[in-house]
């Protein structure tokens, strides 16, 4: 990932200079329309959690989460918020990459929105890797990808994602149960953005 990127005064800054365009302001729509789909109680990470909005819902419907982000703008909120809401969220304020393997196959499933699309496309494989450490042997990954239309030489996040990029990182680890242009998107990102469902394989010793 670029220097620039991996480091909690980048993302800080993108906070206080109301640069932060990623947050809208609620619960994601499609992941709120999904949870009745869920096992009850699962245990859930949500990396670049941002303010929590995912978080606080899905801890809401009685999910055991745990909520990443590297600034700490963003997880000071999301522990007020919380707290305010009589809510136990678990808040990891790191990189995700560096996250300690203590957390391998803790989680029922991770949930993915905007934060594939701001990390280095270089860094995209290692990132299926350790959602694929993290997850329990029938793990899966909820996610909206997005942009898709944004320039795909962008030296700024977010970078592009396309389908087949998906496939192309996520196939040796995941089958992919489902994707497609997400039907709930927000109004701005309405057809800009898709919807899927990864379940971790079985056998995943490649590295």
């Amino acid at each position: 990932m670029p220097s620039f990127v991996q480091n909690s005064f980048f993302w800080n800054n993108k906070y206080l200079n109301n640069e932060d365009g990623w947050d809208i302001g609620k619960p994601t729509p499609i992941f709120v329309d999904y949870e009745n789909q869920l096992v009850e109680n699962s245990k859930i990470l949500i990396p670049g959690c941002g303010r929590g909005y995912d978080a606080i819902y899905l801890s809401s419907k009685g999910h055991d989460v745990d909520a990443l982000d590297f600034s700490s703008i963003a997880i000071d909120y999301l522990k007020k918020t919380s707290a305010s809401k009589g809510l136990v969220i678990i808040t990891i304020e790191s990189d995700f990459f560096t996250l300690s393997n203590k957390y391998n196959n803790t989680y029922d499933y991770i949930f993915e929105y905007t934060f594939f699309c701001a990390i280095s496309p270089d860094d995209r494989l290692a990132y299926v890797k350790k959602c694929n450490d993290l997850l329990k042997k029938k793990g899966s990954i909820i996610a909206v990808f997005l942009p898709l239309s944004t320039q795909e030489d962008s030296l700024n996040p977010p970078y592009q994602v396309k389908k087949n990029h998906v496939i192309k990182y996520f196939k040796d680890y995941f089958n992919i149960e489902f994707i497609d242009k997400a039907n709930k998107s927000i109004s701005p990102r309405k057809n800009n953005e898709f919807f899927a469902v990864l379940d971790k394989k079985w056998n995943t010793s490649i590295r």
